[in-house]
């Protein structure tokens, strides 16, 4: 990009190699990845550019626009589109006083042609509504991130509920439906809706559908373990019985059909450590970790506002349940999921204690603080779960590091 008499271009340096191999990520809105030409009055880049690999770009946009109109000419982010760790973004061109006068499709592949003398250049179509933007980011992300690993079959736990349901239709729009397989794997407490609304799904969608019952394999493993488990009543143990025989199932299915299993935990699961190690957090890539329960509802609309009516309704009605024993329901071990995100964005994205959550949004402080500690005690989790994509302002892993061995409580 040619800068204007007087001013020199400088070019931010390329990601590093060991950039290249921490996984993938997927992010909303303007980002700097890659090498972006800045024509500049002299002076430095400020560290929130210079350092961007890596940096979610919004919260710093302000600051952006203030340093365009008072030292930068320019500023072009290079990149559209990054499968390594970079953020899914839109490509803008930012003159002096702020205005956008060229952009390039969202998180599409494009070319935008630019007027340096004129300044004025093509403005193509982006997204306005931040769910369907969301969605089109998860699909980008997890196409880019299957193809740079070497992926062209993936395999999906298809239990009917809305985060496996959200999964399906993500990967069927990132790879195609011929090449996503769902695996319906019943269990001793699996209702008879969890497998029709997982079958028409599939049937919705035209994937391959497979199913692998585990209820046999769990009574065989429970009756082996009985002298050892001795007179201790059922617990929690069976119930991650449960989920570890179908991680076991996938995981059998991902070898012997070289198939990459995408893991179907939402970010308020992942947050809590409602989830279980070696059993529904099994996978290579995590779609949606970073996808809050209640917006996993609004993106499964969106499926169905631009395709038809792919999600079965019953899937939107039922209230959500990990299905391990009798009569279960999330809320049994949970607040209500409106609650509960809303506590999460408060700590986790906008880093507010607890006293200020509680008396911001009127909830018991008790509450608070069993939810915030249980964000921080299950880091352990969380450090061995799948890579996921990036679509909030904080997401765990890269950008949220904890130490696991640690007695602070909040």
């Amino acid at each position: 990009t040619p800068a204007p008499p007087g001013q020199r271009v400088m070019e931010l340096p390329e990601p590093s190699a060991a950039g290249a191999s921490r996984g993938a990520m997927a992010g909303r809105g303007a980002n700097l990845p890659g090498t972006a030409p800045v024509a500049s009055s002299g002076a430095e880049l400020p560290q929130l550019l210079s350092d961007a690999q890596g940096v979610d770009f919004r919260p710093y946009l302000a600051q952006v626009l203030a340093a365009v109109k008072t030292r930068w000419w320019a500023i072009m982010p290079e990149a559209v589109r990054q499968g390594r760790t970079g953020k899914v973004g839109v490509q803008v061109r930012i003159l002096r006083d702020g205005e956008i006068v060229a952009a390039a499709k969202s998180f599409e592949e494009d070319l935008v042609l630019f007027d340096a003398a004129a300044l004025s250049g093509d403005r193509n179509d982006n997204l306005t509504d931040e769910t369907e933007a969301v969605y089109a980011a998860l699909v980008l992300g997890t196409r880019d991130y299957l193809r740079k690993c070497g992926f062209h079959r993936v395999l999906i736990g298809l239990s009917g509920g809305i985060d496996s349901t959200l999964v399906a239709c993500i990967a069927a729009d990132a790879v195609g439906a011929e090449n996503v397989v769902g695996v319906a794997m019943p269990g001793p407490f699996s209702s008879d809706h969890s497998l029709s609304d997982a079958r028409e799904l599939a049937a919705n969608l035209g994937l391959r559908f497979e199913i692998v019952p585990i209820s046999g394999a769990y009574e065989n493993l429970i009756e082996h373990l009985a002298p050892v488990f001795g007179p201790a009543p059922p617990d929690v143990t069976e119930e991650n019985i449960q989920a570890r025989l179908r991680g076991l199932t996938l995981m059998a299915l991902s070898n012997k059909w070289n198939a990459l299993v995408l893991t179907t935990g939402n970010k308020s699961e992942m947050a809590v450590g409602y989830c279980t190690l070696y059993g529904d957090m099994c996978g290579g890539l995590a779609v949606i970790s970073d996808v809050p329960k209640t917006m996993v509802y609004d993106l499964c609309r969106v499926v169905n506002a631009r395709q038809g009516p792919i999600v079965p309704e019953n899937v939107f009605l039922k209230p959500p349940s990990a299905e391990l024993r009798p009569d279960q329901k999330d809320t049994d071990s949970l607040p209500a999921y409106e609650v509960l995100d809303a506590v999460l964005k408060d700590y986790i994205e906008d880093l507010k204690t607890p006293a200020q959550i509680a008396a911001g949004r009127n909830l018991p402080m008790e509450l608070v603080r069993d939810i915030v500690n249980k964000v921080d005690r299950n880091e352990y989790k969380r450090q061995q779960a799948a890579p996921g994509l990036k679509v909030t302002t904080k997401a765990f892993g890269i950008g949220r590091r904890f130490p696991i061995a640690q007695r602070f409580f909040e």
